[in-house]
């Protein structure tokens, strides 16, 4: 799912690095009626093998167009192209399978939550601690730590600069961390309102390796929906991996009111 959030974080993050003007027309494309209603986007990541296609409910019969747009600018040089699509959407399926397209299994899972449903804030173990972005004003630290749980096979001596608090949406009271009775961050979550929906999402959310199960990530959560709910937010979206990842157990452990899962689909 392409939130506001997650389109600011492409522009911060991958976009820069590889292109100018003319690059991003590479990479983001749109389809706009004669009225000009944008219905139909690509959007394509990782050199041109990670495509992701949104289209409006309405207009779902220009699929192809853009699937065979990303064709055309992006050749497959000895490599593969990778797209999604949500389990069941059969509409998808057959355009994919009728590009050349096969499934490859599940991507990502995509919770829904009802902010007047969620359990209340979770406690923290005796010596940790609650800390917004305003609080702990160590950016360093945090992303430090943020790359310590998603990349924990990769050493670095220096990490790529923190930008997340330049996105647009960016709230720094909705950036929490749990701090260790030493003060050292150990777990996060981060919220995100769309301004114009009031949808919100939680991401990214993490517990360093070592200070796992002890429901530091719960805790940070659950802080965050109560702030989101808070600021007039009922609706909020959490992603995750696939199964067998470890972090479906927190998000349906949190009571979802549903969740959407999305199939890897290869060309």
């Amino acid at each position: 799912m392409w939130s506001p959030n997650r389109f600011e974080s492409w522009m911060l993050y991958s976009a820069p690095a590889w292109f100018d003007r003319a690059g991003l027309n590479r990479c983001l494309h749109l389809w706009a009626t004669k009225a000009g209603q944008v219905v139909g986007v690509v959007i394509v990541e990782g050199s041109g093998r990670d495509v992701h296609a949104i289209t409006h409910p309405l207009h779902r019969g220009i699929e192809p167009r853009l699937f065979s747009w990303v064709e055309q600018h992006w050749p497959p040089e000895n490599s593969r192209w990778v797209t999604y699509a949500e389990a069941g959407d059969e509409h998808r399926e057959r355009v994919l399978a009728g590009l050349g397209y096969a499934p490859a299994g599940e991507a990502e899972i995509l919770y829904a939550y009802d902010l007047e449903r969620v359990p209340d804030a979770a406690p923290l173990p005796a010596g940790f601690a609650l800390r917004n972005a305003r609080q702990h004003t160590d950016r360093v630290a945090r992303a430090r730590l943020r790359w310590r749980v998603f990349h924990p096979e990769v050493e670095v001596d220096a990490i790529p600069e923190p930008v997340m608090h330049r996105q647009w949406s960016y709230d720094p009271e909705l950036d929490l961390v749990v701090t260790a009775p030493g003060g050292e961050p150990v777990a996060f979550a981060v919220g995100w309102i769309n301004p114009q929906t009031h949808i919100g999402e939680v991401e990214p959310v993490g517990t360093h390796p070592d200070v796992r199960r002890r429901g530091l990530a719960r805790a940070a959560v659950t802080a965050c929906f109560a702030r989101m709910r808070e600021r007039g937010t009922r609706w909020v979206h959490i992603a995750s991996a696939a199964e067998p990842a470890v972090s479906n157990r927190l998000y349906r452990s949190l009571g979802p009111v549903g969740e959407q899962h999305f199939v890897r689909w290869v060309h």
